[in-house]
């Protein structure tokens, strides 16, 4: 019931979309509305945002795609002051149709990347349909560019509303500088807006995070905000689900979970936060890797050299023409024997292969696609019962494995 009621939403953009556009205009006029796009980054970036604004620690966001964004407008109330909302599209042509029914007063754009080659064959068309949104808003607007991001950063011409930059790099107007990791607690650093300079720490952990924090201060700022009461409010915020998520396991040892999406900027990002992790053993529970522009064979023995540097243990889930430049990666990097292993099904073959036993001072971290499945994984690494071993899903990608009565159930396919 529940993937039919999320089928049928979608299936009435033709519907919705209109009317929400109309109640934006008669009803919401007032309400000063912020939407959150980007390749990757925009869950963080919008529950951050919330965080601030709202001064709540775990802040839901929503489903992404048109019809539950109109269905998101049309139950807010006219006396709602702010609203944040966050974007997606998945083919050209959708993010006119969002800039048109929501009217944003404020859009921030985290990063261009590749998960969306299959439908717009390039980053070029990719940045061009994303920068409709940052075209739909009003003079009197204002764009939050990701300013380390050159596909964002092209947009800043795109708009006739105003733009603040936030990043690492010191032309940024909202910039984080002394970023450190404080494992497993989170990540400290010191951010600069328009003269004055705060320190920040956020349960949130890696470099991505890094940019959440900044792309929703500024957004915040611009609301009324200051630096000291937002730094106060994310030092709260709990971290997304399946988006590196630290959770502390019953045997000692620390899982980071990352399993949402493997696009290869979130692969590589993942990768880059775990070699900063301190721990004994680092353990890499890796997925099929989604790079549909590039020479496959180069790219997996790239990615096996890369978890030979910062990792003890690799183990894939995927097919054997994957593995082979994994493993020849991996080898060459100084990983080989039993600290490499390849796994068909998620669930439960990656578990048995996980080195024994775990404990204190092992971090594992979970990396791959939703289509995959890896969530049961982390479910049965925190304890869960888990009977689901199905190594084909056919259920919507929206369904988590939580919340499906496989899970629970005693079935094999």
């Amino acid at each position: 019931m529940h993937h039919l009621h999320r089928a049928l939403i979608l299936h009435l953009r033709l519907v919705l979309v209109p009317l929400a556009g109309l109640y934006r205009r008669i009803f919401l006029r007032n309400t000063r509305l912020t939407v959150v796009t980007g390749t990757f980054g925009k869950t963080s970036t919008t529950r951050a945002l919330k965080a601030a604004l709202f001064n709540d620690g775990n802040p839901e966001t929503n489903w992404n795609p048109e019809s539950p964004v109109a269905l998101e407008l049309l139950r807010t109330s006219p006396r709602r002051r702010r609203m944040v909302l966050e974007i997606g599209i998945d083919r050209p042509g959708r993010m006119g149709a969002f800039g048109w029914m929501l009217k944003p007063n404020i859009a921030i754009v985290t990063s261009i990347g590749t998960e969306h080659h299959m439908s717009f064959g390039s980053l070029e068309a990719t940045r061009n349909e994303k920068a409709e949104i940052v075209r739909a808003l009003p003079p009197s607007g204002l764009a939050v560019l990701n300013g380390d991001s050159p596909g964002v950063l092209w947009m800043k011409d795109q708009t006739v509303a105003r733009v603040i930059t936030f990043g690492l790099r010191p032309e940024n107007q909202v910039r984080a500088t002394a970023v450190r990791m404080d494992w497993p607690r989170g990540t400290g650093m010191m951010i600069h807006a328009f003269g004055r300079s705060q320190p920040f720490s956020t349960r949130l952990i890696g470099l991505p995070m890094v940019y959440a924090v900044l792309g929703a201060t500024a957004a915040a700022l611009e609301q009324g905000l200051s630096l000291e009461e937002i730094a106060k409010r994310l030092q709260s915020l709990y971290p997304t689900p399946a988006r590196l998520e630290t959770v502390a396991l019953r045997n000692g040892a620390w899982l980071l979970r990352d399993e949402f999406k493997a696009s290869i900027e979130t692969v590589e990002a993942a990768l880059d936060v775990m070699k900063e992790v301190p721990a004994q053993r680092r353990i890499v529970i890796l997925g099929t890797v989604f790079e549909p522009n590039s020479d496959t064979q180069k790219l997996y023995r790239h990615l096996g050299a890369r978890i030979a540097r910062c990792a003890e243990h690799l183990i894939f889930i995927g097919e054997k023409d994957l593995w082979d430049p994994l493993a020849a990666g991996a080898a060459h990097g100084g990983l080989g024997g039993d600290t490499i292993s390849r796994v068909q099904k998620a669930f439960p073959d990656a578990l048995e292969a996980l080195p024994s036993p775990l404990g204190p001072g092992d971090v594992l971290l979970l990396k791959g696609q939703t289509e995959q499945r890896l969530e049961r994984i982390a479910l049965a690494l925190m304890g869960k019962k888990v009977h689901c071993h199905v190594r084909k899903c056919s259920a919507a990608v929206t369904l988590l494995c939580r919340e499906c009565d496989l899970l629970i159930q005693n079935r094999q396919i």
